[in-house]
């Protein structure tokens, strides 16, 4: 794709435009055209149409954010602290008790920040 030489629309210098949708030279000039262009929009419509734009615009600005529904444990469905994790501890211990390969799901436990003596406590506090 080649360069493109323009006449930019508000000030009238030559410019090479990288696109050939551009017709404005500057930042400034774009600027200044997209307030041509609303007041032209402007003079146009209907004062309905204007307030109905307005309205439209205040409940943009003033929506409120949605909170994001909690991630849940892929096992048990509980809900989780961290979006970041998969599984609940409960179901990380019970996988730990419930294995041979303890190495898999003591890494797991550990990146989480328990050691060995905390696992078998909490091992312990559950009762399995």
């Amino acid at each position: 794709m080649g360069t493109i030489l323009k006449i930019c629309r508000i000030c009238g210098k030559e410019f090479i435009a990288k696109q050939s949708n551009y017709v404005c030279c500057s930042a400034e000039c774009q600027q200044i055209n997209r307030n041509i262009t609303h007041q032209k929009a402007l003079a146009n419509m209907t004062e309905s149409q204007k307030e109905d734009r307005r309205r439209k615009m205040r409940e943009y600005f003033h929506r409120k954010k949605k909170a994001a529904p909690p991630k849940l444990c892929s096992i048990c469905s509980q809900p989780l602290p961290n979006k970041k994790q998969v599984w609940c501890l409960d179901c990380m211990l019970r996988d730990y008790v419930q294995h041979k390969n303890k190495s898999l799901f003591a890494k797991r436990l550990y990146c989480r920040g328990y050691n060995k003596e905390m696992i078998l406590d909490e091992i312990k506090q559950k009762g399995w």
